[in-house]
Formats: structure tokens, C-alpha cells, sequence
């Protein structure tokens, strides 16, 4: 009986698996047993931390959202501080302008639109002194 070429590699690939199997020393087989279970056990413990830093990213993620957010909402309540400061600004100004062309048509003898009036204040002595 003839046996095809891939029969007869496949019938001496198991002979020498089985015999590789029983020369291999005990010891080797228990090294390799250990070598295994460490090698699953820190498996394991690389996919708790791996859960542990995903859930840490998703935290930091969440986190950096929410300070954007912030960010945006404090962006906002400057621009509008702004623009109320602008807007009081261009008021007092044009109060002023008003107050000095009144002042001037009626040609009152009041302060000087360009000086401020002066401001009494009081000492730590107890004396009035006028600053301007």
C-alpha cells in the first residue's frame, strides 16, 4: 500500500509530537504550567487596569467638556461685562458733554466742567483737608 506524500507527514508529525511529549522532562512541564498561569494572572491584571484607565479618560473627558463649557459660559459673561462697561462709559460721557453745554449756555459760575470738585476728607487727626 502506497501512502500519499501530505498521509505520511501527517502520520510522522504525530509520532514525533508523541515522542516529543515523552522525552520532555516533567520539571519543564511543570515550568511551563507556572509560566502560564503568571503570564494569565498578569493578563488579568493588565485588563483591570486597562478598565481602570478607561474609566479615568472617560472621567478626564467628561471633565474637560464641562470646564469647555465654563470656559464658554464665563467668555460670554465677560463680553457682556464689556460691553456694559463700554456702554456706561459712552453714557457718562455724553452726560458730560451735555452737563458742560448746558453749563456753558447759562453760563453758571459752578465748578469748572473740566475739574473734578474738590473732595473733603477727613485726617487721622481729625482735620478736614481738601484734595483734589
Amino acid at each position: 500500500m502506497t501512502r500519499s506524500l501530505p498521509a505520511r507527514f501527517s502520520i510522522a508529525a504525530l509520532l514525533g509530537l508523541a515522542a516529543g511529549c515523552a522525552i520532555t522532562p516533567r520539571s519543564q512541564i511543570e515550568e511551563g504550567q507556572r509560566l502560564t498561569q503568571t503570564l494569565r494572572d498578569e493578563n488579568q491584571k493588565l485588563r483591570d487596569r486597562v478598565l481602570v484607565l478607561e474609566n479615568q479618560n472617560r472621567d478626564l473627558s467628561e471633565r474637560a467638556v464641562d470646564d469647555a463649557k465654563r470656559l464658554a459660559a464665563q467668555d460670554q459673561a465677560i463680553a457682556q461685562f464689556e460691553h456694559s462697561v463700554q456702554v456706561y462709559q459712552d453714557d457718562r460721557r455724553r452726560l458730560e458733554n451735555a452737563y458742560r453745554r448746558l453749563a456753558a449756555s447759562l453760563g453758571a459760575s459752578g465748578p469748572i466742567p473740566d475739574e473734578e470738585p474738590a473732595e473733603k476728607t477727613t485726617t487721622a487727626a481729625g482735620r478736614k483737608s481738601t484734595r483734589r
